[in-house]
Parts: C-alpha cells; structure tokens; sequence
C-alpha cells in the first residue's frame, strides 16, 4: 500500500513555500517593492499546488490499491493492479520532475553568482534559470519517449 507523503525539496526536506531560502528571497522583494516578487510569488503557488496535487495522487492512489484488495473479480483486479502500476510509475515520474524543480529554484535562491544583482535582477536570473530547467526536463522526457 502506497503512503501519503509531503513532496519536499531535496535542500531542507520541507515543502517548497517553506523553505527558508525561498522565504528570505519573497520577503526580500516584496520588502523592496520589486516588481519581480509577483513573478516569483506565482512561480512558487504554482509549485505548491503540483505539490498539493501530487499528494492527493498518492492518496488517492492508496485508496485504489486498498479498494483493490477487497476484489474477488480476478480479472478485473489484474486490470487494474496493473493500472495502479502504471499510475505509480507515472506518479514517481512527476515526483522526480517535481523534486528537480524544487532544488533548481532552493539553489537558485541560495546561489552566490547573484549577489550583486539588484533584487529584480537577482529574481528574474532566478525565474528564467528555472525556466530553462523546466524545459531541458520536458526534453528529456520527451527525448525517453522515443
């Protein structure tokens, strides 16, 4: 049976919309008035609620797998075990993704090369590289699909 679990970034171990990093950067900008903290801000309830999203998977999916094991219908449960199959491998697939994001985005908002930069600069460096790393993610899985 599958557990329900908190999707959290690989740095801290907590959910994305608490990570210290992340906290410290959105009171930075929005302390400074930047226009890039709604930018940020959004990019960051994005992430929360594909967090949110995939715990309710996992939740749902343990529901299906203890719902499963009341079948008497043979076949119709080897269907669907293999069903449940499928959606946990699709649903590690997502945590993966998920989970590279997230260290894209705590790295970001911890790394020294922007230092220098204005806060607005600094965050849109920030949005932009995580950008890049959600594209070069759908590349490679499309690259696998093939």
């Amino acid at each position: 049976m599958a557990e329900e679990r908190t999707y959290t970034d690989s740095g801290t171990g907590t959910p994305i919309a608490e990570n210290e990093q992340v906290k410290a950067l959105l009171a930075l900008l929005k302390e400074n008035d930047s226009p890039a903290y709604a930018d940020f801000a959004k990019l960051i309830e994005s992430v929360t609620g594909m967090e949110d999203r995939l715990s309710i998977a996992v939740g749902e999916l343990a529901a299906m797998r203890e719902d499963l094991q009341k079948m008497q219908d043979r076949s119709l449960k080897a269907s669907l075990q293999k069903t449940c199959k499928t959606l946990e491998g699709n649903i590690a697939s997502m945590q993966q993704k998920l989970s590279e994001l997230k260290g894209k985005i705590v790295e970001g908002c911890r790394h020294k090369k922007y230092v220098d930069k204005s806060e607005g600069e600094f965050a849109k460096s920030l949005v932009l590289n995580v950008v890049d790393e959600l594209e070069r993610i759908y590349r490679r899985d499309r690259n696998e699909q093939k």
